[in-house]
């Protein structure tokens, strides 16, 4: 066992879609071997080794750089941090991009960053307060004063495994998920552009994106579960969204947002029923919406819910519209 502790002050950008299962294989996987090289900018961390399981104590706003943070599948991180409300940033610095197929729990927020991309694979169980994965960068100063900024995303970050927290945040040029995400009191929000900034509106969470480019490669695709209170999947201008027939999702409120010059197609289920109250809300936006035999199903108890695709009702309100909804 070791111990230390540091301190410190359209249907052709949808082909070009990256298809997750061949991805893990084509990425150079690292030797994996829990997290190296650590140094801490800000705060105190401090790191316990013993055997396959490293412990990690942190101060309330902690930042820790690493040269790598890899995780094989009979590998498991713990975080103990202060209390719900702490956050952890991982900045990963590797050029390569992070592997975790093994099991990381914590009390408190989690923030993973590495500009190469970030993958958990199909043996990775995640049991946090909350999880922030970006293929980019957050600056220490967003960090510390709480401001979830995220910029260069120019990676992809991909889920096989298992996340549970109580909000999840995926953002990347691309983002795909083929895994369980678990987060029934919270948010799920997964962003593609190569700025995504998430806020807060009263009790909704908000992705704002901001692309300048034609999103060639980048995009969402979702053929995983969600369980979440409210599901936010935005992408920026020129960028693809796909959800697959494999896709479900399960909410009170989704939004599906797509930007300028974008196509957004929607297959498998949505699920926003609700008991003993009116059904919840579906909002699809985007240039190009194809649904493509999806099943929305916004009924309850009390009567049924709201569900917008291209626009508000005949093409009132403030709402984006879609030049072209194929159903």
């Amino acid at each position: 066992m070791s111990t230390h502790s540091r301190k410190g002050a359209g249907q052709s950008k949808l082909g070009r879609l990256m298809i997750a299962g061949p991805l893990v294989g084509l990425m150079s996987v690292p030797a994996l071997a829990g997290p190296e090289g650590e140094q801490v900018v800000h705060g105190s961390a401090q790191f316990t080794r013993q055997g396959n399981l490293t412990t990690i104590t942190t101060s309330h706003r902690a930042i820790i750089n690493y040269s790598s943070f890899d995780l094989a599948s009979w590998e498991s991180v713990r975080f103990l941090q202060p209390n719900a409300n702490s956050r952890v940033l991982n900045r990963i610095q590797s050029g390569v991009p992070t592997h975790i197929d093994g099991s990381i729990t914590a009390n408190g927020s989690v923030y993973f960053v590495n500009n190469a991309g970030i993958v958990f694979g199909p043996n990775a169980v995640l049991n946090v307060g909350s999880l922030f994965a970006a293929a980019g960068n957050i600056s220490n100063r967003d960090f510390i004063d709480g401001r979830n900024r995220f910029t260069d995303l120019t990676g992809d970050v991909v889920n096989h495994g298992r996340i549970e927290a109580g909000q999840v945040g995926l953002l990347g040029r691309r983002v795909a998920n083929y895994g369980q995400i678990v987060a029934p009191e919270g948010v799920v929000t997964f962003g593609s552009g190569e700025e995504v900034f998430i806020g807060q509106r009263g009790s909704h969470v908000f992705a704002r994106i901001t692309s300048t480019d034609e999103g060639i490669d980048g995009g969402i695709e979702q053929g995983g579960s969600i369980t979440a209170r409210e599901v936010n999947l935005s992408v920026g201008d020129h960028f693809a969204l796909a959800t697959f027939d494999e896709s479900d999702i399960r909410a009170q409120r989704v939004t599906i947002r797509g930007g300028d010059e974008s196509t957004v197609t929607v297959s498998g289920s949505i699920d926003v029923t609700r008991q003993g109250d009116r059904g919840g809300r579906v909002d699809i936006f985007g240039d190009t919406i194809l649904l493509n035999g999806a099943s929305i199903d916004a009924s309850g108890d009390l009567g049924g819910g709201v569900v917008r695709i291209g626009g508000d009702y005949q093409g009132q309100g403030l709402s984006p519209h879609a030049r072209y909804t194929l159903v």
